[in-house]
């Protein structure tokens, strides 16, 4: 029996990445290629935030990345820019091993999320503090994309170099 290809164990990650994704990679002539020519923040936030063993640094270090991601974009998120920059400060105030109640702010976000937006789907996962820093990422993002959708290169330009200064290689497959 052959060796999975690094193509055979993306496409065989459940659950899945987004078709766009998998059509994307599949032109790719590497992991590490598709890695380092990603233009969809979004894509490798997905890829990243899989399989995170809970309070492990590697789990406060992703939450740091989609934090940092975020903030980027709250000059745009209007009146409850406030509310999510303390938000992300609690966050990154637990990526540096501080106790924070992760379910009130979760709560806290959710309540911000589905006043704001509330055409957006939720987010879905299974770590409360990924879960957070999801919602943040959402709202930041659909906020950016509603007000401002001219300055979304730019900012995902931005938001790839956070996740290259953090990630400079891809993770397993």
């Amino acid at each position: 029996m052959t060796e999975p290809t690094w193509l055979d164990k993306f496409l065989a990650e459940d659950p899945p990445p987004c078709p766009e994704a998998i059509d994307w990679v599949k032109k790719q002539p590497s992991w590490e290629v598709a890695w380092a020519n990603c233009t969809n923040p979004g894509w490798m936030l997905f890829r990243l935030g899989r399989n995170l063993v809970l309070c492990s640094p590697e789990h406060r270090k992703f939450i740091r990345v989609v934090v940092a991601c975020a903030r980027l974009t709250l000059p745009f998120s209007g009146s409850w820019q406030p509310r999510l920059e303390a938000i992300c400060t609690q966050l990154v105030n637990w990526a540096k091993g501080e106790d924070i109640n992760l379910h009130a702010t979760r709560a806290s976000t959710q309540a911000t999320l589905y006043s704001t937006w509330a055409a957006i789907d939720s987010v879905e996962a299974a770590l409360d503090s990924v879960e957070v820093a999801w919602y943040i990422a959402r709202i930041a993002f659909e906020s950016t994309r509603a007000a401002f959708g001219h300055n979304r290169v730019a900012l995902a330009r931005a938001m790839l170099a956070i996740i290259r200064q953090y990630y400079p290689t891809p993770p397993e497959l």
